[in-house]
């Protein structure tokens, strides 16, 4: 028996190698196949599989069918559905495997920890953060100097506008002041600016604790209305536009912005990662696709809006073949048995083991360890050294002028 493989991994795993003859040798390791071969081991018959087919396109399929009606071929398997349509050009065995079509679509992407951290407020929030300290500082200032004006002394270190500032800065980040006010004026206003620094302080520190650790994700689509209005490319096979038109679906007709993708692998693959462009695709496609390049949870990367249509895959075989019944038999007890889901378990596990690369999620999420404050102490310490120098400075110009006064 002579088979032909039709379309793409994971619906077929076809292989190639060269035999002691130097002749190239074809096979195939899909569901499909895997039923057959069970079915010839039972029936004591030989299969040769034929050069699979994998240009995705109607006139292929066309050229498939044609092959098995003038016998070329005894059976085609892979991305046969189970259509009104196929049945016209032949017979088609009971289905053994069934995929959802979805319209996938970019999923939404981790946004950075520098934006997150900045965005916990808004704009607006923290411009009136920075008025709120200018102001609170120039108003000790004043204060200050309006109780010195009417007798009632203050504390030399609010006199100083800097000064002021440098407290107003201290107590923002909530640190402790040099001087404490006296006057009841000044003190009022202290505690009430304390408290709205503790207040904002505190809400920051959670945020941004939380956000160190799950930096959150940007907005994704929500509805086919949306996404129409974005103006984002529509990737297309001329082969899925026809078994949608079958299956009573015309979502392709509402996209003004279309592209054809003769490589269905890449545009998969422009969808999960690039992020430009939507897809009608198949869910184990999609699935298998991510798995092949390294992501372990594949749900970050593969994200679907709707369902478009289901389909059920089958065996395609000649009309009035007679050997249709025993093979239908056979399917259903393959089936009963849990044979499919063997080879999904299997395979999900051979593509993880013999992934490209390694897909990159330490920018979604990190676990929070002292390494990543050691940037933090070691400026600690920078700028205790350098402060023990500037003081090691103080005393030498100190000791010099005691000094000189007493030589003088």
């Amino acid at each position: 028996m002579s088979i032909i493989p039709y379309g793409v991994p994971p619906y077929i795993l076809s292989s190639d190698f060269l035999d002691k003859n130097g002749n190239r040798v074809f096979e195939d390791n899909s569901l499909g196949s895997i039923m057959l071969k069970l079915f010839a081991q039972k029936y004591n018959i030989t299969i040769i599989f034929l050069e699979p087919k994998h240009d995705f396109t109607f006139g292929t399929f066309l050229d498939l069918a044609a092959s098995i009606k003038e016998g070329i071929a005894e059976f085609a398997l892979g991305i046969v559905p189970y259509i009104d349509f196929i049945l016209t050009l032949g017979d088609c065995s009971v289905p053994y495997n069934t995929d959802h079509f979805l319209l996938q679509i970019p999923c939404p992407q981790p946004v950075s920890r520098v934006k997150r951290v900045i965005s916990i407020f808004t704009i607006s929030t923290w411009s009136l953060l920075g008025f709120v300290f200018l102001s609170s500082s120039v108003i000790f200032w004043i204060l200050s100097t309006i109780q010195n004006a009417i007798g009632k002394k203050e504390t030399t270190h609010f006199n100083n506008l800097m000064a002021c500032f440098y407290s107003g800065w201290a107590i923002l980040f909530g640190v402790s002041v040099p001087k404490m006010p006296k006057s009841s004026s000044v003190r009022c206003f202290f505690i009430f600016y304390v408290c709205y620094c503790l207040a904002v302080c505190v809400i920051l520190q959670v945020f941004f604790t939380t956000f160190l650790v799950e930096p959150g994700y940007g907005k994704t689509f929500e509805s086919i209305e949306q996404i129409i209005n974005s103006n984002i490319i529509y990737g297309y096979v001329a082969m899925m536009d026809i078994l949608s038109q079958f299956l009573g679906g015309d979502l392709h007709k509402a996209f003004e912005f279309r592209e054809e993708c003769p490589d269905f692998l890449n545009c998969t693959l422009r969808v999960m990662f690039k992020g430009d462009m939507v897809l009608a695709n198949g869910y184990k496609f999609a699935y298998f696709s991510a798995l092949s390049h390294g992501v372990y949870d594949v749900s970050k990367v593969a994200c679907f809006l709707m369902d478009l249509f289901t389909i059920q895959l089958s065996i395609f075989i000649h009309k009035g073949n007679p050997i249709l019944y025993k093979l239908d038999k056979h399917v259903r007890l393959c089936t009963e048995i849990g044979i499919p889901e063997k080879f999904w378990s299997q395979t999900k596990h051979s593509y993880l083991l013999q992934a490209i690369g390694n897909y990159d999620e330490s920018e979604m999420y990190f676990v929070f360890t002292l390494n990543h404050l050691l940037p933090v102490f070691l400026l600690f310490i920078i700028c205790c050294f350098f402060s023990f120098v500037v003081l090691l400075i103080e005393c030498a110009i100190s000791k010099q002028r005691r000094i000189f006064r007493i030589r003088n």
